[in-house]
This record gives structure tokens, C-alpha cells and sequence, in this order.
């Protein structure tokens, strides 16, 4: 059922892309880049499930050994009761003993790690959720774009016309060689040229 999920969102997904193609690239760098983290993540997850395997076969060899040993001690010990089988059984003990605390000092060393891989795991998992998050939000954001697109175009059309209209700099460039001072208002379809001592106007609305 969620593999079904999964693949219809999936599916979903690259309908969407599809049909934004050419004004998605961004989004379709980002969708790879998180696939790529996820086959990733995937593969940890079976090398951490290989290791917790190969420790769990390495403790029971471990154990199985460490009992037979034992056994086989206290065999010898019942069976011969001589000093120097004695001795050599202390030694032998000695030998496990430190052999017991060398495989204590593994497996611990193993769980840490596992732990922290763990941690790190999860830490990735939340990562990518939130990366999933802000892909919907990229997508929102999209839209907002197109829209603010469309309205700067017509404004920047309307205004660059007006402009046109004007005529500034002309106007500017007929006055230069005229000796009068003229004061013009900035022109307004709506109000007249205010012209003072007999400037030419060189254009009326």
C-alpha cells in the first residue's frame, strides 16, 4: 500500500515535471540530487544491517568457544588433579579472562558505532523530509513567480511607453540655445505648458 502510494506520488511528481520542463531546471537538479541521498541511504541502511548480522554471528562464535573452553577446564581439573595441570589451568584462565574482557571492549566499541551511525541516520531522514517540505514550497514559490512575471512585464511596458511619450531630452536640447529662462512643468496629458517670457513650446499636449 505505501509502496503504491510512494510510486503515484512519484508518478505525480514527474507528470508535474514534465509539463514545467523548461522553466523547472533548478527543481529537476534538486529532485536528482535527493534521489541520488536516498539510493544512499538505502544502501547504509543494508551495510548497517550486514554489520549488526556479522556481530551477532561474531558473539555467538564467541560464546560458543568460551563455553567449550570452560567445559574442557573443568574436565581436566576433575579428571587430573596434579599441581602443574593447575597451574596451567590458571593460566589458561588467565587467558580467557582477558580474552572475555577483549570481546566486552569490541562489542561495546561495535554499539557505540552502530549507535552513532544510527543517530546520523536519523539525522538524514529528518533532513530529507524537511528537503521534501521545502520542494512543495519551491513549487508555491514557482507560481508566485510566474505571477509576478506577467505583472512586472505589463508594468515595465506601460511605463517604458510613457516614457517614450515624453520626450524629455529633446525638449531639453531645443531650449539650450535660447537665451530666455524657461520654466516648464513636467508634462501631463491632464494640464497645459506654464510657458514664462515667451519660451517656444516646442510641444503641446
Amino acid at each position: 500500500m505505501m509502496m503504491m502510494m510512494m510510486r503515484r506520488r512519484r508518478r505525480r511528481r514527474r507528470r508535474r515535471m514534465r509539463r514545467r520542463m523548461m522553466r523547472r531546471m533548478r527543481m529537476m537538479s534538486r529532485m536528482r540530487i535527493m534521489m541520488r541521498r536516498r539510493m544512499m541511504r538505502r544502501r547504509m541502511r543494508m551495510m548497517m544491517m550486514m554489520m549488526m548480522m556479522m556481530m551477532m554471528m561474531m558473539m555467538m562464535m564467541m560464546m560458543m568457544m568460551m563455553m567449550m573452553m570452560m567445559m574442557v577446564m573443568v574436565m581436566m581439573m576433575m579428571m587430573m588433579m596434579m599441581i602443574m595441570m593447575m597451574m596451567m589451568m590458571m593460566m589458561m584462565m588467565m587467558m580467557m579472562m582477558m580474552m572475555m574482557m577483549m570481546m566486552m571492549m569490541m562489542m561495546m566499541m561495535m554499539m557505540m558505532m552502530i549507535m552513532m551511525m544510527m543517530i546520523m541516520m536519523d539525522d538524514d531522514d529528518d533532513d530529507d523530509d524537511d528537503d521534501d517540505d521545502d520542494d512543495d514550497d519551491d513549487d508555491d514559490d514557482d507560481d508566485d513567480d510566474d505571477h509576478d512575471d506577467d505583472h512586472d512585464d505589463d508594468h515595465d511596458d506601460d511605463h517604458d511607453d510613457d516614457h517614450d511619450d515624453h520626450d524629455h531630452d529633446d525638449d531639453h536640447d531645443d531650449h539650450d540655445d535660447d537665451d530666455t529662462i524657461s520654466f516648464q512643468v513636467p508634462l501631463c496629458p491632464q494640464r497645459p505648458v506654464a510657458l514664462v517670457k515667451g519660451a517656444v513650446a516646442t510641444r503641446v499636449p
